[in-house]
């Protein structure tokens, strides 16, 4: 489960790193010793949440997870001259 692209709803911090770029994030959840995810998901869960898919941060099962930023990107934006 990660998170390769964020949005804002339109908020202040997106209009604030448009003009930047588009800010990504790792999301991590937490895992016991043998790699599962903490608290345990059903199957159900489990597929509502990983992939490459929008999930929206009000979501129960991502709010269930808690997940932790693993780690923060910017994707700069091209200018159309390559």
């Amino acid at each position: 489960m990660s998170a390769a692209r964020v949005s804002f709803e339109g908020g202040n911090l997106e209009r604030e790193l448009k003009t930047y770029g588009v800010l990504g994030l790792t999301l991590v959840p937490r895992i016991d010793k043998n790699g599962e995810y903490l608290p345990k998901l059903t199957r159900a869960e489990f597929d509502a949440v990983q992939g490459e898919k929008d999930v929206i941060s009000s979501d129960a099962v991502l709010q269930k997870l808690n997940p932790y930023v693993a780690s923060m990107s910017l994707e700069f934006p091209r200018d159309g001259k390559e």
